[in-house]
């Protein structure tokens, strides 16, 4: 009878880190953790020892914008440009940290330092020189352009967050030779500022072009004054509105005159009407009979009445009754007549109306012919002011053309004369180095290290802790054996019954050697 048995696997979750297991590792491993960092402390004290110290100056740039230039333009700035803001833009600051930059720039600074040169001062610096001469074929060039690429790597530029200072740091082994690349970097960086910021030679050009403006202007003049000499002008343009107002003038009169001349001509023809239909001669005083007996009649009855008055107070002998009595008579005998043959009497004279318009027709042809002597006159004026008026037109065309040159290049002449001073106050600046850059803080020559003696040792010793614990870790990684119990459940899949440990450790509990173990399957 058979007996069946079946084995029962109960599965184990996976080992997980542990203080335990740490500490298990480290223990395992003591030895190759010590000699790792003997080793390890040897090798970084000699590299402390064999390579030099690092020194590290520091310079700072203040940004600013306390010049403004004019700008250089063709036009008047007074109206055409709007006045430049003062306040420093970020776009500033990032073209002054690009400048600091520049591979140009930093040739310069390698060229004038000699940061070019080989290194012959040490024993690394000769094998690299030879090096490299003899064996990688190094030309003056290769070294310019490798001395430009260290010194990139070394410099350090760090824009500012919160302020307008710039921060350059240089790091080598030299701390003058720090300082003195610093300083350097300061007057290429300074110069180059003052070319990039305003273009060089401007006030030569602006001279130049005052000057010839200068000429222009003086040619321009003394054609002006040969013109007005040989046309005997001084101003055509107004000698020409002086011509066409006498022309306006003349006009005007001729056509007022005209306008009288016709008046009167009409004027003489109805006078002539009238003086054919006026009778030259009127009857000025009619006297008829009736009228003479009228008369005859009342000087009889004056006569009768005296008479009678006389009768009254005198003899009808008295004389003066008697001369009444044969004037009566008369007066009777008179009237006897007039009656008997009835007449009558006119008297004529010259008409006045007809006199009138006789002397006033007399009167308006003198008038038709004095105006007629003034319409001649003002035709052959106004004849002779609208061709002075064209002859001005023509010269005064030639005088504002040689006006528009003159004021042309009085312009031009004030305005680069404006634009020289401008170059020329501007080139006073550069010469004063006043420029929207400052350097805030010079580089001086560092004195300690970047890293003190007691930094390299502190790092040496931590970096031989690090490396030996992870060589310990690798090689324990790595390491094929079984260690613990549960590495042959996790690896073989059989349980574990028994462990035998080749020594008990009071700290390890069996883990710190390999263990044997034996697995049966029920």
């Amino acid at each position: 009878m058979k007996n069946n048995s079946k084995l029962i696997v109960h599965k184990i979750p996976p080992a997980t880190l542990t203080i335990r297991s740490v500490l298990g590792v480290l223990f395992r491993r003591q030895r190759l953790i010590i000699l790792s960092f003997v080793a390890t402390c040897l090798a970084v004290s000699l590299a402390i020892w064999i390579l030099p110290n690092q020194y590290q100056a520091e310079m700072k740039v203040l940004v600013q914008r306390d010049r403004v230039d004019p700008l250089v333009s063709p036009g008047n700035d007074a109206t055409t440009v709007q006045p430049q803001s003062t306040r420093v833009t970020e776009q500033d600051v990032n073209s002054e940290v690009d400048l600091l930059q520049t591979p140009e720039l930093l040739q310069k600074v390698v060229l004038a330092t000699g940061l070019d040169k080989p290194n012959t001062a040490t024993f690394f610096g000769k094998v690299s020189t030879w090096a490299g001469t003899h064996l990688f074929g190094a030309t003056e060039q290769t070294r310019t352009a490798k001395a430009v690429y260290s010194l990139q790597k070394h410099l350090q530029v760090q824009p500012p967050n919160q302020s307008n200072l710039i921060t350059v740091l240089y790091t080598s082994t030299s701390p003058e030779g720090s300082a003195q690349v610093l300083k350097e970097l300061a007057r290429v960086y300074t110069d180059r500022h003052l070319e990039v910021q305003r273009p060089s030679g401007t006030f030569r050009f602006f001279e130049d072009q005052a000057k010839r403006y200068a000429a222009s202007l003086q040619m321009a003049n003394d054609q002006l004054l040969n013109f007005a000499k040989k046309e005997g002008v001084v101003s055509a343009d107004q000698e020409k509105q002086s011509a066409m107002q006498r022309v306006a003038a003349s006009e005007a009169a001729l056509s007022e005159t005209n306008a009288e001349i016709r008046a009167l001509e009409r004027r003489i023809a109805i006078l002539r009407q009238q003086a054919t239909v006026i009778p030259a001669r009127t009857t000025t005083q009619v006297k008829t009979s009736a009228a003479l007996l009228e008369q005859l009649k009342g000087t009889l009855y004056g006569l009768v009445q005296k008479r009678n008055d006389l009768l009254l107070r005198y003899e009808p002998s008295y004389r003066p009754v008697q001369e009444l009595a044969t004037q009566i008579e008369a007066v009777q005998a008179t009237i006897a007549k007039v009656e008997a043959s009835p007449t009558v009497e006119a008297t004529t004279d010259n008409d006045p109306t007809h006199e009138l318009v006789l002397s006033e027709l007399a009167r308006s042809r003198s008038d038709l012919a004095s105006l007629s002597g003034k319409a001649t006159a003002l035709q052959r004026n106004l004849t002779h002011d609208r061709a002075r008026a064209l002859e001005l037109d023509q010269k005064n065309m030639a005088q504002q053309e040689l006006l528009r040159h003159a004021k042309s290049s009085e312009s031009n002449y004030l305005l680069y004369l404006h634009k020289q001073e401008e170059a020329r106050i501007s080139d006073a600046l550069d010469e004063g180095h006043f420029m929207n850059v400052a350097i805030a803080e010079s580089p001086i020559i560092p004195a300690l290290p970047t890293v003190s003696l007691l930094g390299k040792v502190i790092i040496a010793f931590l970096m031989a802790i690090a490396l030996s614990v992870l060589v310990a870790f690798t090689v324990d990684y790595l390491d094929p054996s079984f260690r613990a119990p549960h590495e042959v459940e996790n690896i073989l899949g059989i349980p574990v019954l028994a462990s035998l440990p080749m020594h008990e450790s009071p700290i390890t509990h069996g883990v710190k050697n390999r263990s044997i173990s034996d697995a049966v399957k029920a």
